[in-house]
């Protein structure tokens, strides 16, 4: 028996030797192409912050210094595209070879190599085309100036900004590259502190890649129709007519009925998470993932395929359903297969799957948000073909954490946590017993779990402590007003940057991606507090900046302000309130304790995408036309929170 078992191991070896060269091979081509298009800030510096006024002298020195990139030697082009190709063959071979393990880490690899790819030649490429960069003095690349009189000056700027825009957005792609190869790394090490399991690596690792993909359609429908407004709405565009799969290629909605829509996923979204939790307890986390895939599945075929106001509300509530679900599912199945010294940066991964979701649809709209054209039922249509493939790997969800009871939670690891969840901290030797004892055990559930309603009729400690300082977590967190940038980016950054505004929340949300991958390292080593604590305030001083500037029509400060707003976001409020989902509850309140605090995120959500466009022109008319009022309101509440939490989180 001994001998088949040497090419088993042998295979086993290779493999990773494998997947270490293409690891390397992508980080090398990555880090040389991320240094050609740093050398590109020397021109874009100049462009990228600035109105459709863009002075002279700017407009000059960038002509010249894309004229010298435009008659570069062949060597120059022909280097970048083998640095490209060599860097996008070596993350779908990874994919391929580990298709299961390396679905979150090489998946979004490839997604933002390849976005690089596409902004690269639908824009830069074409603009370059487009720009009189080839009527140059005799002998020398310097610019003929006499040879802008036939360009229009209005299309030569946006020329201008495109090619600096993508060039940022390439850029941060690529650095987004680097953070998921080198998170991979430091996600799959081995846990040298703790003893070695002989438990296999493969499925508890498939359920968080499947899982991970869920909570990235999550993400994705929240951005989903974003820039997609000016060519599914008929107003915006063009006459009603016959397009692709012989559909209208746009619809007869109002501004009214647009945000019905919108809001339509998150009523869905509120509705299933507060159910997620009985879900579970009745058909186990894979039956749940699997049914919430094909909901998902059926609500983006309606609204890919749908031509009528209600059809899409329809779509939009079964998608909510699905996604709500994932919001509660996703981060308690991460706490229970995650080792204990890395369970937080584990837990982060439900928000970098979010952040995925989300750039990927912004740059789906990119391509597919063409008027006439009808391409934008693509964009629900590529989400139905996704959930369809998770409803196929739902399998491979565990239905049991990974370690033990006792790998799980050490006394060491209970005592690094108890500051955390407050009142279980004072409590851990009295509690249990009392719960032991309490006269309504014959209220729980089968398998033991508490049900929302007797979650919130406790009156232990232990259950209500955790809960309602999740819940305030949960409810800054949208108070903060991201989710109001993330649906209307397109039409705030409009007063930013009008001649790049889909540009520009592309690059936003590409921000928001790499930004969250710092903490995947800081949560363990600066603790959930004080990330909490910091990003609240650190979000409260942007806001407040962004509101000025807009008001004042600081193109450079606001565009700054926003960046900040998302870099403050991603680095603590958006991912640690998912991680503290997993772990602050008392084991059978977990699941009711989760879908209550995911539900108020999904209420408090409503409430901001229902309210942010209205308050923003109400203030507006109070304040001469100044939409960046709005902002303040959210100063206010990150700075009630950043006392809050400071107050809870002891």
């Amino acid at each position: 028996m001994a001998a088949p078992a040497a090419p088993s191991s042998a295979s086993a070896s290779a493999s990773p030797s494998i997947q270490w060269i293409l690891n390397k091979v992508i980080l090398v081509s990555t880090s040389c192409l991320l240094g050609a298009f740093f050398v590109h800030w020397l021109a874009d510096h100049a462009l990228i912050w600035q109105g459709p006024d863009l002075p002279s002298e700017a407009v000059s020195n960038a002509l010249r210094y894309y004229s010298y990139i435009y008659h570069a030697p062949r060597f120059y082009g022909l280097s970048l595209t083998t640095l490209a190709v060599s860097a996008l063959g070596a993350a779908f071979a990874k994919l391929v070879l580990n298709p299961v393990q390396g679905l979150l880490f090489d998946g979004g690899t490839a997604l933002l190599l390849a976005s690089a790819v596409a902004v690269y030649t639908s824009n830069v490429l074409a603009a370059l085309r487009y720009l009189p960069l080839d009527r140059t003095m005799p002998g020398s690349p310097t610019f003929n100036p006499a040879s802008l009189d036939s360009f229009s000056e209005v299309k030569l700027t946006e020329a201008l900004q495109s090619v600096a825009a993508s060039h940022m957005i390439i850029a941060v792609s690529l650095t987004g590259v680097l953070a998921l190869q080198g998170a991979q790394g430091y996600a799959e090490r081995p846990d040298t502190d703790k003893p070695v399991r002989t438990t296999p690596p493969g499925p508890p690792l498939a359920g968080v890649n499947s899982k991970g993909s869920k909570a990235q359609q999550y993400g994705y429908h929240i951005a989903s129709l974003n820039s997609l407004a000016p060519s599914l709405i008929c107003s915006r565009t063009a006459p009603l007519i016959e397009g692709r799969f012989s559909l209208p290629t746009c619809l007869e909605l109002s501004d009214a009925e647009f945000g019905a829509i919108t809001s339509a996923y998150t009523v869905g979204g509120l509705g299933a998470s507060l159910t997620a939790g009985g879900l579970v307890g009745r058909w186990g986390k894979r039956g749940t993932a699997a049914r919430s895939a094909v909901v998902l599945a059926l609500g983006a075929i309606a609204v890919g395929f749908g031509s009528s106001f209600w059809v899409l509300v329809l779509g939009r509530v079964l998608i909510g359903m699905s996604c709500g679900i994932a919001t509660v599912v996703v981060p308690l199945h991460l706490a229970s297969v995650a080792p204990p010294a890395i369970a937080g940066s584990i837990g982060i991964l439900t928000q970098i799957s979010i952040n995925v979701g989300i750039f990927a649809a912004q740059a789906f709209s990119v391509p597919f948000s063409k008027p006439m054209t009808g391409d934008w039922r693509i964009v629900q249509l590529i989400s139905a073909a996704l959930a369809l493939v998770q409803c196929a790997t739902s399998t491979l969800v565990t239905e049991e954490g990974r370690f033990s009871k006792e790998d799980v939670m050490t006394s060491e690891d209970e005592e690094e946590r108890a500051p955390l969840a407050g009142a279980r901290a004072s409590s851990d030797e009295a509690v249990p017993a009392q719960r032991h004892k309490r006269d309504d055990d014959a209220d729980l559930d089968k398998d033991g779990a508490l049900s929302v309603r007797q979650v919130l009729g406790s009156a232990d400690p232990a259950i209500t402590k955790p809960l309602w300082t999740l819940v305030a977590i949960m409810l800054f967190q949208q108070l903060s007003g991201i989710n109001a940038v993330m649906y209307y980016s397109t039409s705030i950054l409009t007063a930013v940057n009008p001649t790049s505004a889909q540009m520009v929340s592309l690059f936003m949300t590409l921000v928001n991606l790499v930004t969250t991958f710092p903490a995947i390292f800081l949560i363990e080593r600066v603790g959930r507090r004080t990330l909490l604590v910091s990003s609240l305030l650190l979000i409260s001083l942007s806001t407040a900046v962004l509101g000025w500037s807009i008001n004042t029509d600081r193109f450079t400060v606001a565009s700054v302000g926003i960046i900040a707003f998302v870099v403050s976001f991603s680095l603590g409020l958006g991912p640690v309130p998912f991680v503290l989902v997993g772990e602050m509850s008392q084991p059978e309140a977990k699941s009711a304790t989760a879908s209550i605090a995911v539900a108020v995120n999904w209420l408090a959500n409503l409430a901001v995408g229902l309210l942010f466009l209205p308050l923003r022109d109400a203030l507006a008319r109070g304040h001469d036309g100044e939409t960046g009022t709005v902002f303040w309101i959210f100063t206010g509440c990150t700075a009630v929170g950043v006392i809050a939490v400071t107050r809870l989180l002891r």
